[in-house]
Parts: structure tokens; sequence; C-alpha cells
């Protein structure tokens, strides 16, 4: 018979019952659950430190950003060295967009042998580089293996660099891929995710501070066209009728901001260009344009083609084009050129050459800035010919006034012959008068005492046909004689013209001025009118004064 209890069965059944097995598992889940623990924490610990890393890294890139506003360098430099560290990779090169083809421009750890060959073979657009296939994707690209890569075959770049994992990430600025970042290992050990985001964050700041560069770059380089414009019209304008100094400050600014060595400007005469300034040029150069200062152009020169085209020749290597600038190439060592001309209503009246020892093309930019010193030049050259004009008519008016002032016939003699000695620029001048058959002496200025005693001892003369005053007095018509020593006349050794060029020294002249002489010579009808008798009796019946000598 059973034994019950006094609790009952109901309250028997109620206690709990303590198996064995869940006393063992009460004691074996906190080792479990320690167990799962530690390796989370020892991994969020490792991605906290690697994010305060990468934030650190960002910060020191932006901090040499703010630092470095005109120098990009810095930037890209401490850009593949931090990128190289963070994401475990021998190497980081930074290719920027150059003519189509990608160049390095900054590396961290790549060889000199690596630097020089990438330097020397830019990379085009194209799948079977890192860099060339980021660019044509523009978009990250990862190749694990660049020898087992089947597209892959810049094996040249491979074997100076000896890598084998690459990583290549687009710096891109308005959809144009303007360069790329790489990261190269020399094992075959991928890019994890986190590091593809760490350089894809870099190429941004790197873009950043390309741009900031090339902004504040067109900004300088615009306050120095708009300074350098400034010069200009302020030498123009403090310097009127002067046309030295204002192509002096022209060829300086024009050399200056063109990144050139040395400057020439030159004026046309007819078929040929005269040297008028230069800033910069060696002093070979110099020399040899003092002796021969008139350049005539051959063919293929860069005159020739500015002749024939009138528009801006430019020659990015005179080496492969030596036609272009023999002479400059020679004296000058002259290796690219850019020749502007001065147009005036569509006629070339100059040109202005700018010149750089080292191959390369000018930018449109500073081929811009040139045109417009070029435009400068011929509102200075047409300034100072109408000055020129003004004062040449100021004087011919004075010297007007001066013989009109004077009542005696001898005083309006000398004045006339005074003022229009000055006015052409000559050396002396002598006045005759008709007198019968032939003429008379009745006014001299500056003429050698035996000249005018040669002269006076003849009384009237009467110049036979040949001789400039016999012309004269045959055609009515002013003689303008280059060279007394070549006339028939001399040859025949007659005297008037012996005594003009052995005593007088009389030479020859290419120009002559005599506008403002003809203007003083056409009053002598209205003078002598006034006087009321033929000159010739006048001064017979009067004392002449002796001319001045």
């Amino acid at each position: 018979m059973r034994r019950r209890t006094r609790a009952g069965p109901e309250r028997a059944k109620s206690r709990p019952r303590k198996t064995k097995t869940q006393k063992g598992r009460r004691l074996r889940n906190p080792s479990a659950a320690n167990h799962k623990t530690q390796p989370d924490v020892a991994q969020l610990t490792r991605e906290r430190d690697e994010a305060l890393e990468q934030q650190t890294a960002t910060s020191e890139v932006l901090q040499v950003i703010s630092r470095s506003a005109f120098d990009l360098q810095p930037v890209l430099d401490t850009i593949v060295r931090t990128a190289s560290r963070l994401c475990d990779a021998e190497y980081a090169v930074i290719f920027r967009l150059q003519d189509g083809r990608y160049s390095p421009a900054a590396a961290n750890n790549a060889s000199a042998e690596f630097i020089q060959h990438a330097a020397q073979n830019p990379i085009p657009p194209g799948r079977s580089s890192l860099v060339g296939r980021t660019a044509l994707k523009r978009t990250t690209v990862h190749i694990p293996d660049c020898l087992a890569d089947p597209e892959y075959d810049y094996f040249d770049y491979q074997k100076s660099g000896k890598y084998r994992t690459m990583l290549g990430v687009p710096l891109m600025r308005e959809s144009v891929p303007i360069g790329v970042i790489g990261l190269l290992r020399t094992t075959v050990k991928p890019f994890t995710d986190r590091q593809i985001d760490v350089v894809t964050t870099f190429a941004n700041q790197a873009v950043i501070a390309i741009e900031n560069a090339r902004l504040l770059y067109e900004l300088r380089e615009s306050l120095q066209q708009q300074t350098a414009t400034a010069d200009v019209l302020k030498v123009i304008s403090s310097s009127p009728g002067e046309l030295a100094p204002v192509f002096e400050i022209m060829l300086a600014n024009a050399v200056q901001i063109c990144g050139a060595k040395f400057g020439v400007m030159s004026l046309r005469e007819g078929d040929a260009f005269r040297v008028t300034a230069t800033h910069g040029a060696p002093p070979a150069f110099v020399e040899q344009r003092r002796r021969e200062p008139l350049i005539r152009p051959t063919p293929g020169h860069n005159l020739e083609r500015m002749v024939r085209t009138k528009e801006v020749v430019h020659v990015p290597d005179i080496l492969a084009d030596p036609k272009s600038a023999p002479m400059l190439a020679k004296f000058g060592g002259a290796k690219a050129l850019v020749n502007v001309p001065l147009r005036k209503d569509g006629d070339l009246i100059g040109s202005i050459v700018i010149f750089r020892q080292e191959t390369g093309p000018f930018g449109g930019k500073q081929i811009e800035l040139v045109k417009n010193f070029a435009a400068q030049a011929v509102i200075a050259i047409e300034n100072t010919r109408l000055l020129n004009e003004l004062r040449e008519s100021l004087q011919q008016q004075t010297a007007t006034a001066d013989v009109l002032g004077t009542g005696e016939l001898t005083p309006v003699f000398n004045a006339i012959l005074e003022n229009a000695t000055r006015l052409c620029e000559a050396k002396f001048g002598v006045l005759f008068l008709a007198d019968g058959e032939g003429v008379r002496n009745v006014a001299a200025h500056n003429v050698p005492p035996a000249l005018i005693h040669a002269q006076r001892q003849h009384g009237v003369i009467h110049p036979p046909a040949g001789t400039p005053l016999g012309d004269v007095i045959r055609t009515k018509q002013m003689a303008h004689i280059a060279d007394l020593a070549a006339t028939q006349a001399y040859e025949a050794r007659h005297p008037l013209l012996v005594g003009a060029v052995e005593v007088g020294g009389i030479g020859a002249r290419s120009t002559c001025r005599c506008s403002g002489m003809m203007n003083l010579l056409a009053l002598l009808p209205s003078i002598v009118r006034r006087s009321g008798r033929s000159p010739t009796n006048r001064l017979r019946s009067s004392p002449i004064s002796p001319p001045r000598l």
C-alpha cells in the first residue's frame, strides 16, 4: 500500500523538479556567451580604429589642401602617401590627363625606373591597362592579378613596377576623367571594399584640390593680364609720341605672362621688317640684329608665312620646322615661337614674336594676350603718327607766321630759309631769285663760307640743263635730287655742283620732308606783290644784309 503525503497529490505535482540537465545548462551558458562576445568586441575595436585613422588621414589631406591653395603638388603627394599606407599598397600613383593621355603627376614608393617609363610612355584610354581601362569605363577597376587578366598587356609597365594586384579609381570632374589614382601590390592580394572606399574618398579630394588650383591659377592669370594691360595703357598715356617705352613694356609683359624667354617687335618696311624693340634677347641675337637691322623673310620663315596669311603663326617646335626661324634658333636658342601680326585697316604693319628656349605649344589664352598687346601697339603707333603730324603742322604754321610778320624782303628770305631748313631737317639752304636769263643768290642759311663766297663771285648764275637749278628754271617744277654726286653735271665737273658737293659737303639723303617748305615758298608771290616792285630791283636799290652763315 502506497503512502500518501500530507500535501496531497496536487501539491506534490506542483513542486518543481530540479533535473541535472537544467543545472548543467545553467552552468554552461555564461561560458558560451563570453566566448561569442570576445571576437565581436575585437572586430568593433578594429573597425573603430580604422575609421579614426581614415578620418585623421582625411583631415590631414584637407589641411594640406587649405595650406597649398596655389601649389597642387604637396596635396597630390600627401594623397598618394596616405592612400598607400591606409590600403596596405606598396605603390600609389596619380595620373593626370594631358593631351588625351595620362602621365604620372605624383607617386609614393614607386621606383625611378617605373616613373621614368610612365612619363615617357603616357597611357591612352583603353582596356589593355589599368589607367586606360579606368578612364575608359569612368568607374573603379579592380584587377586581382594583372598577369592572369586576359585584356591586360602593359607588361613593360609591369616589368618595371613588378606589381600584381591593381586598383584604379577615376578622378571625375563634370563627367570627364581628368586623372586616375592607382594602387599597386607586388603580391596577389585583392583590395577589400573598405579599402576601395578609402581610395574613392581620396580621389574625390584630389579632384577638389585640382579644381581649386585650376580656378586660383585662372584667377591669378586674369589679374596678371589685367595688370599688364593697365601698365601698357599707362605708358601709352604718359608717353605721347614715344613708341620705345610702349614697345618695351608690351614685350616685357608678354614674355612674362607667356612663360617665354624673350620677345622681338618689328615694323614693316616694304618687303622687309626692321627690328624696333627687343626684351630679354640673348646678346648674340642683339648683336646680329644690330649688324643687320632689316629682316628679309625667306620662304618658310615665320614672317613670310605671316605676310601671306596676315594671321598668327605658331611654331611649337622650331627644331622640327627649321625654316621658320633659322637666325633665332642659331643666335637665340629659340625652340618655340608665336608670331602675332600688327594690322591696321587690314594692312600688315609689323609683328610681335615671343620665343621660348624649350619646345611646346603656347596656350590659347597666352596667344590671345599677345594679340591684345598687338592691338594696343597699333593704337600707339597711330597715336604717335597723328601727334607728329600735329606737331609738324604747328611748326609749319609758326614758321609761316614768322615770315608773314616780317616787312623787309631780306629778313623774309632769311626767315623762309631758316624755317624751311629746320622743317626739312636739312644741313643748310640757299634762296635764288630769277635775274634775267639766270638766277642770283639772295639769301643763305648755315651755308659754309667757302661755298657762299664762290657763289657770290659768280653774281648772276646761268645754270645749264642737267643741273638742279637748270631743271627748275626749265620745268618750273620742284627738283628732288637724292645724291648730287651721282648727277651727270657733277661728273662733268660743273663748278656749281662741285662746290655744293665738295665745298658744301652735300651728300645723299634718302627722304625729303618738304611739305612745310613748299607752304613757305608759296607765300613768296604774295610777299613780293606787297612790296610793290620787282624783288630783284628792290634788292638792287637797297643794300643786302650779309646772309646768315
